[in-house]
């Protein structure tokens, strides 16, 4: 991004090219060269990198547009279409995080009817996510909308386990005769030793459709 104390020396490199002097009769300066208005303007992109520059170049963008363009100025280019991507990509994540939360906890709550076992299994799925996020800088990754699509599928696949181990917890009956904790680990140790037939069921209908939208 342009320094703002280096915004005109830089615009003014650009007039002295070809493109530059064809578009410099469509501003408006005034006598010390500053831009009171434009009929039609187009800024060259440079960012070294989108992610990071891409949301702060909209918004002086947006910033430009209220200052010196008339009513309902706006711009466009393709690269824009991929800044505008991360500038929203952050609270669209949570949006659909936060929706797939309270899915999660009705269905599961309409399941088992038991309101603990529902928080629960919301917040096992919550900290899959933590984890995986956590991992993105580690492997040099962006937060781009490919991983927003894997975090997102993750809730999916998380809520698969922790439910069935949930709902084989409420099932299973520990002798009366325990204390109340011995009880939670009796059933606790069933529930997981339970799981080889619900997990090997989930994992091969998640291969199935992995499958199928693989060959869509």
């Amino acid at each position: 991004m342009v320094p703002e104390g280096q915004f005109y020396d830089c615009l003014n490199e650009w007039f002295d090219t070809d493109y530059g002097r064809n578009m410099q009769r469509n501003i408006k300066q005034d006598g010390d060269g500053k831009i009171i208005g434009w009929r039609e303007l187009v800024y060259p992109i440079k960012t070294d990198d989108v992610y990071e520059d891409g949301p702060k170049y909209l918004d002086d963008m947006d910033k430009l547009f209220s200052t010196y363009g008339i009513t309902d100025t706006y711009a466009y280019s393709e690269d824009m279409l991929t800044m505008e991507t991360f500038k929203v990509l952050i609270r669209e994540f949570i949006i659909s995080s936060a929706g797939s939360c309270i899915a999660i906890f009705l269905v599961v709550l309409l399941i088992t009817g038991a309101p603990r076992i529902s928080l629960l299994t919301v917040f096992s799925v919550i900290l899959t996510d933590f984890f995986l996020l956590a991992t993105i800088p580690f492997v040099n990754l962006n937060f781009n909308n490919v991983v927003v699509v894997y975090l997102i599928t993750s809730l999916g696949l998380s809520v698969l386990y922790s439910v069935h181990i949930s709902h084989t917890f409420l099932l299973v009956a520990a002798p009366n005769t325990l204390k109340p904790y011995k009880q939670r680990q009796v059933k606790a140790r069933v529930a997981l030793s339970r799981m080889g037939a619900s997990v090997l069921h989930g994992a091969v209908v998640t291969l199935l459709f992995i499958g199928i939208v693989a060959f869509w």
